[in-house]
């Protein structure tokens, strides 16, 4: 069968097993193919039996599980934004005597401060990331106290007070001195320099602003207080001696380099998009697409995608796809509204772009990667060459066929700001053409904070409900010869699933997600850790928890209110619903770290970016199962908690669609609380109506007393549905 299946006109060649798929899932397709193998071999010496339909698919069971890839890879357009990397080999440390013991003292004995102790020494990624962070504390805060104690004597209005753009100003400033090794003739000259100069021009337009002018006496114009503000001589002296002395300490310099020799492309879009194209051999954009084939995975999303035609021809090479069969054409910058500035095209035209129905990719259109590798990376002449980031999908042929692709966007009307959305594909299971998946992938807004928690909930409330309705029309209407549809999500949530920073006590995005759409997340082999110390402001992260992302930001980036800024987390999401199985992330894929202030070096060691992964986020790689067999079969205990709901909806003489999924359930005995069906299974919820581990052992349940109704506003779905 082997031999046979070597000749590439066999299409009926099984697909490679993956290590959890079942026995008696292995042993149909094995026998499937054997048959369809015979079929073929006969067709040439059996006369008529060419021209006979033979039915491959006769079993009803589930195909074998699949692998499935998420992988937000950092935009090119992005990294150049202070990202503390980790190097080839170890840091050197000129001058081991700390830096900071020598903040406090006169800029005529910093010098010989700083020249106590010994000659050099080797050292880690982790004493050079902790430096940063006492940067941050001992330089950056006191900075904002200067810059709002400058505003204040300056009478600026508070709607006028810009305090990023004001620090972004003074990290140009700040970075130009670095880069020039602090010579005296760009120290005080500073902000003469032309990048200097247009950071002062961008922060002029919050004079302009409304929230400004509202608080602006009528014939005052405050701008010239705002740009003494951000030019302020003693502001400036403060924070080039502090860098002065951190770089006596680190060849800031060379670690920059590192990190932008570690994190280049070489290329840009519109190269990528020319007829001959070869990668630049050894840099980011092969090194990312060597660690995909190395997963093999059947489906793949990727996240912040700024080189979108780069995948679609690498990946075409080994049998993925992201357009529909038989509709293949060529991304190119044109296709995808990046030649032309998003606030300069018309409505016509926007609506045009965000109508693109072609490839399996959402389009952030004015995005600030365009716009930063733009300023960073000029391109020639006046046309643009770099694209937009956004997500995309893309599956291997060999086991899917794509059907239908649907996108929907964040923002309902036309905007003039940078407009992203969602992409979903339909993927008929080879396999098993009766089983069919809607894969969907996103990019939820980032930050820590609960307007930004609101802000993904709302994202998800937005596409939530689209996702889950074309995945139930297609199963209901047997579209495309699906008879069972399962809900694939796979994407950078910027949520850890349980989050509850900031004073966040209402249905977090992770709950809003789950009652709009069923899904279940991924869960690590070894659980978060339930207690423990909390070392920084995020007490809602476990004290010990598996990661998808290990960044931080150094004293490189413009955005100084960011330096010192560290993310242990875990953002990222392959959530599965409608008949799928949770993901499995096979044990030791994903690092697992201690937040413990004794054990974070092991963790700053492994900072991301790093040679092996060049990106700030750790791809997560997981296995896919379909609900079938022993494991998937509906409990009586199951149907006692939808017979429950049953007989309100008779007693109040609704439609099923109605009222079935919001109904809450709770248990007549045991612990009393309320449940949710998940796999068959009945589970406790907690008080705050969560998902638990706990199973219930009751058998008899009720949806309470009339008028009583805690869901949908909790953000629960009894799980019936499904």
């Amino acid at each position: 069968l082997i031999k046979v299946c070597d000749d590439s006109s066999l299409p009926l060649c099984p697909v490679a097993v993956h290590p959890h798929t079942s026995l008696h899932s292995v042993l149909v397709m094995i026998c499937q193919a054997m048959a369809s193998a015979l079929v073929w071999c006969l067709a040439a010496r059996v006369p008529g039996i060419a021209s006979m339909k033979v039915d491959r698919y006769t079993s009803t069971d589930a195909p074998p599980s699949f692998k499935a890839m998420t992988w937000n890879v950092l935009a090119d357009g992005l990294h150049d934004d202070g990202f503390v990397a980790q190097p080839d080999g170890d840091f050197f440390s000129y001058k081991p005597k700390l830096w900071d013991d020598c903040v406090s003292l006169p800029p005529n004995e910093t010098t010989s401060c700083m020249e106590e102790g010994h000659e050099g020494a080797l050292a880690k990624v982790a004493d050079f990331i902790s430096d940063q962070e006492k940067f941050a504390k001992l330089v950056i805060i006191p900075l904002k106290k200067k810059i709002e104690q400058a505003f204040a004597e300056a009478n600026v209005p508070k709607g006028c007070r810009d305090e990023k753009g004001v620090l972004r100003v003074y990290g140009v400033a700040m970075s130009q001195c670095i880069r020039a090794d602090f010579e005296d003739n760009v120290i005080n000259n500073v902000f003469s320099l032309a990048p200097s100069k247009k950071a002062v021009e961008k922060l002029k337009t919050v004079a302009g602003a409304e929230k400004c002018r509202d608080e602006v006496r009528e014939g005052e114009d405050p701008w010239p207080a705002i740009e003494r503000v951000s030019t302020d001589d003693t502001i400036m002296q403060f924070l080039m001696a502090s860098a002065h002395k951190l770089a006596m300490k680190w060849d800031l310099n060379g670690a920059r380099e590192k990190t932008n020799a570690l994190l280049a492309w070489e290329s840009t879009a519109r190269e990528e998009q020319q007829e001959g194209f070869l990668p630049p051999s050894g840099k980011r954009g092969e090194l990312i697409r060597k660690r995909i084939l190395k997963e093999k995975p059947d489906i793949l999303a990727l996240q912040e995608l700024d080189h979108y035609r780069f995948f679609q021809d690498q990946l075409s090479e080994h049998n993925y796809a992201t357009t529909l069969p038989g509709k293949e054409v060529k991304y190119t910058l044109a296709i995808g509204c990046a030649e032309k500035n998003w606030k300069k095209t018309t409505d016509a035209e926007k609506e045009s772009c965000r109508n693109e129905r072609r490839f399996a990719r959402a389009s952030k259109f004015g995005s600030m990667t365009q716009t930063f590798n733009a300023e960073q990376k000029p391109c020639p002449g006046q046309t643009q060459c770099h694209d937009n980031d956004g997500v995309a999908l893309f599956w291997n042929t060999r086991r899917f066929e794509a059907k239908e692709i649907q996108l929907l966007r964040y923002s309902e009307q036309l905007t003039q700001k940078s407009d992203d959305g969602v992409v979903g594909v339909l993927l008929k299971d080879l396999q098993q053409p009766k089983f069919c998946i809607w894969v969907f992938t996103a990019h939820l807004a980032a930050g820590d904070t609960k307007k930004d928690e609101l802000e993904r909930k709302k994202q998800v409330e937005r596409f939530g409900p689209w996702a889950r309705s074309l995945r139930n029309n297609t199963e209901k209407e047997n579209n495309f010869d699906c008879e069972k549809v399962g809900l694939l999500l796979m994407m950078d949530g910027n949520s850890f699933p349980k989050f509850a920073n900031d004073g966040f006590k209402e249905g977090n995005m992770y709950d809003a997600l789950q009652f709009t759409n069923g899904v279940s997340n991924f869960e690590p082999e070894e659980a978060d850790a339930e207690d423990g110390p909390k070392p920084d402001k995020r007490n809602d992260l476990p004290s010990a928890l598996t990661v998808s992302v290990n960044k931080i930001r150094g004293v490189d980036t413009v955005q100084l209110q960011k330096i010192g800024e560290y993310q242990l987390d875990r953002i990222d999401y392959i959530a599965a619903a409608g008949g799928l199985m949770t993901p499995r992330v096979a044990n030791g894929s994903l690092p697992r770290y201690s937040r413990d202030p004794q054990k974070r070096k092991e963790a700053l060691n492994g900072i991301l970016p790093s040679p092996e992964n060049p990106s700030d986020h750790f791809p997560v790689v997981a296995t896919v199962e379909w609900c079938d067999g022993e494991g998937c079969e509906v409990e009586e205990q199951s149907k006692k908690v939808c017979e429950a709901v049953n007989a309100k909806i008779d007693a109040k003489k609704q439609k099923p669609e109605d009222q079935c999924e919001n109904t809450p359930v709770f248990e007549e005995e045991g612990t009393g609380k309320f449940v949710h069906i998940r796999f068959g299974k009945v589970f406790v919820l907690s008080n705050q109506m969560k998902e638990t581990k706990q199973t219930s052992s009751a058998m008899k349940f009720s949806t309470g007393a009339e008028g009583v109704m805690f869901a949908p506003s909790r953000g629960h779905k009894n799980g019936c549905r499904w």
